[in-house]
């Protein structure tokens, strides 16, 4: 007997049909996470923007608003998100009271949250301001 049978060579091709499919499914995979990962990179750059609008508020000595509206955003091109902004001013006791300053440092936390892919996600950045 030369050759292969008929058997052998249906055995190597579902064989061969089923590594490439697990190829294909797992650069599929990766596509998805590399635009995930993409879309939270911008969702953080958006937050820390936000960040920064307190901080030169503070550092002008501008009236802060500690109620901010959430806001609808674009973080990339066909995915929108939600950014909300919450600033806590907090007096120190140990420096005493003073009423021209009422806060000494205010608690900020910026949170973007989106839809992709039909999984919500979403980033949230922190930061301590001193008046």
């Amino acid at each position: 007997m030369r050759g292969f049978s008929l058997v052998e060579l249906m055995a190597a091709l579902l064989l061969t049909v089923i590594t490439i499919m697990g190829l294909a499914h797992t650069l599929s995979l990766g596509n998805g996470f590399i635009d995930r990962y993409g879309t939270a990179r911008a969702a953080l750059a958006r937050a820390n923007g936000r960040i920064e609008e307190v901080r030169s508020q503070v550092r002008d000595g501008q009236s802060l608003a500690l109620t901010v509206p959430d806001t609808t955003i674009v973080i990339v091109p066909g995915i929108s998100g939600t950014l909300s902004t919450r600033v806590h001013g907090v007096d120190d006791p140990a420096n005493g009271t003073d009423l021209s300053a009422p806060f000494d440092y205010f608690q900020v936390s910026a949170v973007v949250s989106w839809r992709q892919g039909g999984i919500t996600d979403s980033i949230a950045v922190n930061a301590l301001i001193v008046q």
